[in-house]
């Protein structure tokens, strides 16, 4: 394999890595949001906003799982790529072998 093509997928690899890591912190952050819920006696004066509140941090723990789930979707696809890459160069490679 060429040292830039390794590079190159290393790289990939790494920016997957990053990634994941981004994906879990996204999912952390889903997890707590969940943990905000009020109900109306934890609410105390503020009751009025319960219902607004609950369908706020509801839509704050779907984006949240939405962005963990397109985090991993793009590390795997980079992954992906650099897996494509190093077998073009291995059927490359292989095929200059048999002709030459």
């Amino acid at each position: 394999m060429s040292p830039i093509l390794k590079v190159l997928t290393q790289t990939l690899r790494s920016e997957a890595g990053v990634w994941d890591a981004q994906a879990e912190a996204i999912a952390d952050a889903g997890n707590k949001a969940d943990g905000l819920h009020l109900n109306r006696i934890e609410a105390g004066v503020f009751q009025a906003f319960v219902t607004a509140y609950g369908t706020t941090t509801g839509e704050v723990v779907a984006r949240c799982r939405e962005g963990e789930a397109r985090m991993k979707e793009i590390a795997n696809a980079l992954r992906k790529v650099a897996g494509n890459y190093d077998k073009t160069e291995a059927e490359g490679a292989a095929l200059f072998k048999q002709i030459f």
